[in-house]
């Protein structure tokens, strides 16, 4: 009878888990991709102030720190955020948890793509 208790206990224990994990999963995920977002609107403010400071665009992120931005940091997984520019538009991007491009649920890229207006003497 005393084993019976103790492995119903580590059942249960182990049930209520798989019942939990998933729920906290998520909201990792949420958080993670909520900074994400939040970190790409910080570069995006950080890229139109420099844009205005030098009259260009960065070519690279880390360009903007010191003075824009007060440091280059990391997304939430770790892994740099990819900037790239082109003549009518930049993006920022992070690849999500697994790092690369694509992915879909907890490896999707999160990106922001910001089109360059021109002035009517860039034209």
């Amino acid at each position: 009878m005393k084993y019976f208790i103790i492995i119903v206990s580590v059942l249960g224990v182990l049930f209520g888990l798989l019942i939990v994990y998933p729920s906290f999963s998520r909201t990792t995920c949420n958080t993670f991709e909520k900074r994400a977002k939040h970190d790409l609107y910080r570069f995006n403010l950080a890229i139109e102030e420099f844009e205005k400071h030098h009259g260009s665009y960065p070519s690279k992120l880390y360009e903007l720190a010191p003075t824009f931005i007060k440091k280059i940091r990391n997304d939430p997984w770790g892994n740099p955020y990819q900037y790239s520019l082109s003549d009518d538009n930049f993006t920022i991007e992070s690849f999500g948890s697994d790092g690369s491009p694509g992915g879909v649920e907890l490896a999707k890229d999160i990106s922001l793509n910001v089109f360059i207006s021109k002035t009517e003497n860039e034209i």
